[in-house]
């Protein structure tokens, strides 16, 4: 009785594992000569990463880990997916981001919550991010996520970045202390960054950047006494880079941001500082650089609203004022919106990636309604507005209106 009790608690109790245990675990090694699943219509030499153009080092380098271009996908609730990111990373995205993860969630190992990490295209360089409440809750998640990589969930070892969301400003997360709200705790606050730090210098898994995203503040009166600041102090002792969406967190995406801001954390900063915040045309993004001075620009709404803002604006970077891109096979490399044959293409891999990795209903029915939309900007020429998640427009959603198209 007493063998079967124990085989019982073996079953049932989660895996603990001590530090010393998990210093221990070596990762299996992973097959260079075996090239990743691809579409049937896509050969691996068109697929490939989009390469650091020759003659000229890489466009951003965050810690050891180095980008093929300053842009970078966010986070996108409802929105990211397997196939999602591999099309906007080949159309010039430097880095993608998986859905943000709820540590408190993870560790618990809620299915629900590990199937958001989809990190199966090892030729989408991608990164997750965790929201958590504290610093035993963020190491509970990380020890959860290495321990699983490297066991039941071997797509996990694809990770290259870890980032912590100090950013988002939904009631709920504010409601547990979490997101924007820990930007005025600045102990508790360092205390998060640096348990980040910590697991990355004795981590298994291959990461190669760890960082933050923060807002200047929860509301007006945090952004005016510049908590955001105290954050950036925090992020050069401890993280590899800062993503600074130039919000408080009681400002919506029609309000506008304040760049400004940005710049006041570069001056201080010893570390990138990736900007975020409406930039939606190449003019935009040629002002959040002046502006701000930043090294990088996270890209929101606008990539959901239309992947290929990436190759457009990367015009800014490219020396020949286009971006490199031999496997897109109509329009020109630095057009804003895709051709036809370009966006059935493109749903193509999408629907490929889905079919063997499926994401939630609501992720597979909002991308069906996206590309119909794209579809028909691409035979008519004329723009169409975005249908948002309720995630980002609740009210919108309610009262069944398509909301102006915002970015980040």
């Amino acid at each position: 009785l007493l063998l079967l009790l124990l085989l019982l608690l073996v079953r049932v109790l989660p895996p603990v594992l001590h530090p010393s245990i998990l210093s221990s675990i070596s990762p299996p090694p992973i097959s260079t000569s075996q090239a990743p699943h691809l579409p049937p219509h896509i050969s691996a030499t068109s697929h490939a990463p989009i390469p650091v153009m020759a003659g000229t080092k890489a466009a951003l380098s965050l810690g050891a880990l180095s980008l093929h271009s300053k842009l970078i996908l966010s986070p996108l609730e409802r929105v990211s997916s397997v196939g999602f990111r591999n099309i906007c990373f080949h159309q010039g995205a430097g880095l993608t981001w998986t859905e943000m993860i709820k540590a408190s969630s993870f560790r618990k190992e809620f299915i629900s919550t590990f199937d958001l990490v989809d990190t199966f295209d090892p030729t989408t360089l991608t990164g997750v991010q965790f929201m958590a409440t504290s610093a035993a809750d963020l190491s509970g998640a990380l020890t959860m996520l290495e321990h699983r990589a490297f066991t039941t969930h071997p797509h996990w070892q694809n990770i290259r970045a870890v980032d912590l969301n100090f950013g988002c400003p939904s009631p709920d997360v504010i409601r547990i202390g979490a997101g924007p709200a820990l930007l005025k705790r600045k102990t508790k606050l360092g205390q998060i960054m640096q348990a980040l730090h910590n697991w990355k210098q004795t981590t298994k898994l291959d990461i190669r950047a760890v960082g933050a995203k923060i807002r200047l503040g929860l509301n007006k009166f945090e952004q005016r006494h510049q908590v955001y600041l105290h954050a950036a102090d925090a992020a050069n002792e401890n993280l590899d880079y800062l993503v600074v969406h130039a919000r408080h967190g009681g400002q919506r995406s029609r309000d506008p941001p304040t760049w400004e801001a940005i710049g006041e954390i570069v001056q201080r900063a010893s570390i990138p500082i990736i900007g975020n915040g409406n930039v939606q045309t190449l003019a935009d993004l040629k002002r959040m650089y002046e502006v701000s001075g930043c090294s990088g620009v996270m890209i929101g709404r606008a990539a959901m609203s239309n992947p290929w803002i990436f190759r457009h604006l990367n015009q800014v970077d490219a020396p020949s004022g286009t971006l490199d891109a031999p496997h897109l096979p109509t329009a020109e490399a630095g057009s804003v919106w895709a051709s036809e044959p370009e966006v059935k293409a493109a749903k193509e891999t999408f629907d490929w990636w889905s079919s063997r990795h499926p994401p939630k209903k609501r992720v597979l029915s909002w991308h069906a309604q996206n590309f119909e939309r794209l579809k028909e900007i691409s035979t008519s020429g004329e723009e169409v507005k975005m249908i948002v998640p309720n995630t980002y427009d609740k009210m919108a959603l309610k009262a069944k209106i398509a909301p102006e198209v915002s970015v980040a």
